[in-house]
Formats: structure tokens, C-alpha cells, sequence
């Protein structure tokens, strides 16, 4: 049965190359910086996969920043400027107003929020203000709303995942998570026994790994109509 829902943001409550174009300008002028975020993000997601030690927000970004110059050969106090203003300011939040979100995620949550099912959002990034620029609702509508950075690790380690259990109070199969990243999103979900509805446009073959497949949010609303 289903008492909760969690949703991923980027790519998932709205189309990223939307984003990815209100970005484009940055990129351009920052394209070495962007790629080499790319690959230290990946390396990280790696290190923590081979047993990296406990860690905490700070350390996470402090980390980040020290493999970002050590890869651009760039003091250490520029990256941070950088990834600030590119990634973690008032200014990148503000782009959210001008996202639209996929069609049929408004009236999801809403109907989800009237049967009484828990809701949240968890994602790699800040997202504080960020859900409410794309949607109009409100910070205070949900009850789980973090960035898995807020615990040290990137999906898909499963603190991040195990954070949503505790705050719950919930069994991990009572939770549906929802992301559109298979590697990320659903293996993270589903190494601590949650449910996983996957979000893809594309044919895929991982159905034994996946409890719903869905490109249209219509079709996800009735997969938990008939689980709850």
C-alpha cells in the first residue's frame, strides 16, 4: 500500500532541457567549469559507492569544491564563487519561475494531497524555493523537502533515501519514489526497498527492477489509485 509519495525534481516535474536552455548563456561562458562538474559529481557518486566515510553537507561541498580546482587547475575560492553563482544562488532559483512543469503534475499532487498520501521532494540540488517557483505551492504543502546534499550524499546512496524513511515514519515499501534517472532515482529507491515509478519517454528493459514505467502523469495517477 502506498502512503507516500516522493518525487525527484530535474527531469522529472519538468522537461530539463527547459532548464538547460535558460542556462545556456552560462554554459557558453562557462563550459570547461560545467563539464568538469559533470565528471567530479560522477567521481564523488563513485567514492561514496566504495565505502567513503560518513560525511555532512559541508564536507560533501568543501569536497566538491577541491576536486573542482584540482581538475581546472583554479583556486579553490573561484570554484566556490562559481559553482555559487552558476548553481546555488537566488539567481539559478529564480529561473524555476519560468519552468513549466510537465503536464499532469499539478493535479497529481493535489489529488494525492486530498487522498491523504504524504508528499515530498528529494533532490541532488538545493530545492528550497525551487519547487515553489515551478509549481506555486508552497515550501509548506510538503512533508519531506530536501537536497540529498543535506546528508552528505548523492544519489543513489542510501542515506539520502534512508533520510525519507525516518522522517516518515514509514516501512520502506509504504513509499513510492519517483525520478526519471534509473541509476540514480531507482536503483537508490529500490536498495532500501521502496517502491520505484519510473519516469522515461524512451522503450526500456528494466522492468524487473521497476514497479511502474510511465511517460505520461495521468497513467501514474491511476498506478497509485489502485495501490493506496
Amino acid at each position: 500500500m502506498i502512503k507516500a509519495v516522493i518525487f525527484d525534481l530535474d527531469g522529472t516535474l519538468y522537461p530539463e532541457v527547459d532548464r538547460n536552455k535558460l542556462m545556456f548563456f552560462e554554459f557558453l561562458t562557462n563550459i570547461k567549469f560545467f563539464l568538469a562538474f559533470k565528471k567530479i559529481r560522477k567521481k564523488i557518486r563513485i567514492l561514496q559507492t566504495n565505502q567513503f566515510p560518513p560525511s555532512n553537507r559541508d564536507e560533501l561541498l568543501s569536497l566538491q569544491v577541491k576536486m573542482l580546482s584540482e581538475h581546472l587547475n583554479l583556486d579553490e575560492n573561484r570554484c566556490a564563487f562559481l559553482l555559487n553563482k552558476i548553481y546555488y544562488s537566488q539567481i539559478f532559483s529564480d529561473k524555476f519561475k519560468k519552468l513549466k512543469p510537465y503536464l499532469g503534475v499539478q493535479d497529481l499532487i493535489y489529488w494525492l494531497k486530498f487522498k491523504g498520501i504524504k508528499l515530498g521532494v528529494m533532490s541532488d540540488f538545493p530545492i528550497l524555493g525551487r519547487v515553489k517557483n515551478l509549481l506555486g505551492i508552497q515550501d509548506s504543502f510538503w512533508d519531506i523537502l530536501y537536497s540529498s546534499e543535506d546528508t552528505g550524499y548523492l544519489k543513489p546512496h542510501k542515506a539520502p533515501f534512508l533520510k525519507i524513511i525516518e522522517d516518515l515514519n514509514l516501512s520502506s515499501n509504504n513509499i513510492l519514489y519517483v525520478g526519471n534517472s534509473y541509476e540514480y532515482d531507482i536503483l537508490g529507491a529500490k536498495n532500501v526497498s521502496m517502491k520505484a515509478a519510473f519516469f522515461s519517454k524512451k522503450n526500456i528493459n528494466f522492468k524487473g527492477t521497476i514497479d511502474f514505467i510511465f511517460h505520461d502523469y495521468k497513467d501514474l495517477r491511476e498506478y497509485i489509485r489502485l495501490n493506496i
